[in-house]
Parts: C-alpha cells; sequence; structure tokens
C-alpha cells in the first residue's frame, strides 16, 4: 500500500483522512500485516538485486 497524503485539511483522490489512515491500519493489523519502514524496503531491494546477479 502507498499513501500520497494523509490528513483533515484536504479532500480529493490522494488524500486519506487520520480516522481513515487508522482505521486501514488497524484492519490490516487484525489481519496479521505489519508495516515496514522505506529503509527496510530498499535493503529488501537492494539484496534481491544482487542477489539475481550473483546466482544467475
Amino acid at each position: 500500500m502507498n499513501y500520497h497524503q494523509i490528513n483533515n485539511q484536504d479532500h480529493n483522490a490522494l488524500t486519506l483522512s487520520t480516522s481513515e489512515f487508522a482505521a486501514q491500519m488497524k484492519d490490516l493489523a487484525e489481519e496479521g500485516y505489519t508495516t515496514i519502514t522505506p529503509d527496510q524496503l530498499l535493503d529488501q531491494f537492494t539484496f534481491s538485486c544482487l542477489y539475481e546477479l550473483y546466482t544467475d
């Protein structure tokens, strides 16, 4: 999932209210999903790319 903007002032297709965001995070957690940081994503992506380069 990717969120462009989370706030209670703007109302457009790319903005989610803080209460909607909290509800979505709660639902995901209840289903067993966890969040990761951008650094964790980058670390995994980098490892995967390097792994493919050296195992072909």
